[in-house]
């Protein structure tokens, strides 16, 4: 494993989104792989987050379509629609509604 995840949180929209338990396993198993999505920015950063011990952050498509975010941040891991992490003023907050 690249980091340590340590605890696992999905939010409560998640769970009741069409997101299904193998949609969140495969994306959560591409994840602790170092695989970091399709976004070439998230992959830039993310490798350097693994070095400076920043946020990591990757978005993964369902095969409902439905986008979702894991994000791991000081021991913590979530997974949420990306969202419930952003602030109105564009800064991300730590946990998302519901994850609790």
């Amino acid at each position: 494993m690249l980091f340590r995840v340590g605890k696992v949180k999905i939010s409560t929209a998640v769970l009741e989104s069409r997101i299904t338990a193998d949609d969140l396993i495969r994306a959560f198993e591409r994840y602790i792989r170092g695989d970091w999505g399709g976004e070439e920015e998230h992959r830039v950063n993310n490798d350097l987050a693994l070095v400076n011990g920043d946020r990591i952050l990757s978005i993964y498509r369902a095969e409902s379509g439905e986008e979702f975010c894991i994000t791991t941040e000081d021991g913590v891991t979530q997974i949420a629609f990306l969202h419930e992490l952003v602030l109105p003023d564009g800064r991300m907050q730590r946990c998302a509604p519901g994850c609790g």
